[in-house]
């Protein structure tokens, strides 16, 4: 890292976000097709192709059974690796969803 930049990063307190900008860059992963893909989108997949009751079939979780909306299940699988996991799994086992194929 230049000089002037280390300097800069000590004096204004910001030499930690520096440092993770300047040697851990960004990196493009194109073998992850969740890549580029929020939560969001993939629940609404899911729900556009196999709508809440069969989601709910597919997936026992009480947010997709009982009073199913996006919000809440989101916010459900925010905090519930082991769900979120589960949605990923049945997101990517549906190739129709995330190579655009109909």
């Amino acid at each position: 890292m230049p000089q002037y930049i280390r300097h800069w990063a000590a004096q204004t307190g910001r030499f930690q976000c520096i440092i993770l900008y300047y040697f851990c860059p960004m990196t493009n992963q194109p073998n992850n097709p969740l890549h580029g893909k929020t939560l969001e989108m993939v629940l609404n997949a899911l729900v556009t192709h196999y709508g809440w009751t069969e989601l709910g079939n597919r997936i026992r979780i009480n947010c997709f059974i009982s009073d199913p909306s996006v919000k809440s299940s989101l916010k459900f699988l925010r905090k519930t690796e082991w769900a979120r996991k589960k949605i990923e799994e049945l997101y990517l086992g549906t190739p129709s969803l995330y190579l655009d194929v109909e």
